[in-house]
């Protein structure tokens, strides 16, 4: 279903408002979109392959991850943490900030959050920062860099 609100002459925006409405002569977007006239999914600037460095307080971690969008605000991220593409940990998109929602995927607790470092039309770099939990009481706290690859 596509919505278009289209200003009127007591509230002018500056372009159609394509997934939001017009006020204050501004777009006001939809939860999961963005840019001047609402026509950004946010999500879709997240989407693609991501290489991770993660300065953990046990180790240091390089591994590739996968980000695919499940809904407008919601990404699935295969091989978080390098624990393989079965592993996939959820995440929520809102702007500029990722939030890894409080889960526990195979035996593993997991939570944290990101921030867009760099961007242009897409997300290009993330600083991501995360706690891991293991059914034994382990218990790990990651300070992260995540790069776009495409």
């Amino acid at each position: 279903m596509l919505l278009f609100s289209f200003c009127t002459d007591s509230d002018p925006c500056q372009v159609p408002c394509l997934f939001g409405d017009c006020q204050n002569e501004r777009c006001n977007c939809l939860v999961g979109y963005e840019g001047d006239s609402c026509h950004i999914k946010t999500i879709d600037r997240y989407v693609g392959t991501w290489t991770a460095l993660d300065t953990c307080q046990t180790n240091l971690w390089g591994y590739t991850a996968y980000f695919r969008a499940k809904s407008l605000t919601q990404l699935g991220i295969e091989n978080f943490g390098g624990f393989g593409t079965s592993f996939v940990a959820l995440g929520q998109v809102a702007g500029d900030t990722l939030t890894i929602l409080a889960q526990t995927v195979q035996g593993i607790s997991l939570s944290g959050t990101g921030r867009v470092t760099e961007k242009d039309s897409v997300a290009r770099k993330m600083a991501v920062y995360f706690t891991l939990s293991d059914e034994w009481g382990n218990t790990d706290t990651c300070r992260c860099l995540w790069q776009r690859q495409q």
